[in-house]
């Protein structure tokens, strides 16, 4: 059997980068942070800091205050995308406190805002890292993260990265990749212009064989007039006049004939007999 088909190419508008990027935050604030720069909300920009629970260390925004109440951390992006993923370093102390993301808000560079995500489910370990695959069709320029913990502890939060592309990417449609039995196809302007170009080819063609056509049957008149004027000319004069008034006597009857098959001359008048003339 044949081997399968690629999958198909997916849909990328004109001069679309289709090379995914990511990009760690940028810029950052949020509703509370612990006094002192090594706990600020800026500490969420950049790559992370740590590759593992980092209760105590710094370099990651803290709330101001150990507690259960919800906070929001807001970080920003150089270069909106349309996201593919996004992933979050999250840290706790105490540590078992760790996986409090419980909203998303994705915010675009209009200021539109639309939930990205929402959910109990957060069970990031500490120094582990919140996942979401979840591609949207509207450029990010910030992300809003609603965290509230599950005991009384600080949340941190070390680095936050989206993935995605500068242009929207889709899947082809159905319609795009089968054609619509039910649909006739429509003729593009290239295959319209090339049809009509084919019909003035094809015109000219016809109208030169039909010139070519009369110039042939013209020579073949002239020609053939040409002939048999000379052949009427190897006959003498009165022969031929008298061949022409379609009353030959019987003494050129002969010499007729010969001239309407040699010189193609209309058929001359029957010559009559001796026994056909009345006494």
């Amino acid at each position: 059997s044949p081997p399968p088909s690629p999958p198909p190419t997916p849909w990328l508008p004109p001069s679309c980068d289709a090379i995914t990027q990511q990009q760690y935050a940028t810029s950052a604030s949020a509703s509370s942070e612990y006094p002192g720069r090594v706990w600020s909300a800026d500490q969420a920009t950049g790559p992370p800091s740590w590759s593992d629970c980092s209760t105590n260390m710094g370099s990651s925004w803290a709330p101001a205050y150990k507690s259960t109440e919800a906070n929001v951390l807001t970080v920003g992006f150089e270069r909106p995308l349309y996201l593919s993923a996004l992933r979050v370093w999250e840290a706790a102390n105490p540590s078992i406190a760790s996986g409090f993301i419980r909203q998303i808000d994705a915010v675009e560079p209009s200021g539109a805002s639309h939930m990205y995500w929402q959910g109990e489910n957060d069970d990031t370990p500490c120094g582990g890292v919140f996942v979401l695959e979840l591609p949207t069709d509207y450029r990010v320029s910030q992300l809003m993260l609603h965290t509230r913990t599950s005991m009384e502890a600080w949340e941190y939060i070390d680095a936050v990265r989206i993935d995605g592309n500068m242009c929207l990417q889709r899947p082809p449609s159905a319609a795009e990749l089968v054609p619509n039995a039910d649909t006739p196809p429509t003729a593009s302007a290239d295959s319209s212009a090339e049809a009509s170009g084919y019909d003035i080819k094809l015109s000219i063609a016809f109208a030169v064989a039909a010139v070519f056509g009369l110039a042939a049957a013209g020579l073949g008149a002239f020609l053939w007039r040409r002939r048999r004027s000379r052949c009427l000319s190897t006959h003498t004069h009165s022969t031929a006049k008298t061949c022409h008034t379609g009353a030959p006597t019987p003494s050129t009857a002969k010499e007729c004939h010969v001239l309407e098959a040699r010189c193609e001359v209309p058929k001359i008048a029957a010559v009559p007999s001796t026994m056909d003339v009345p006494v």
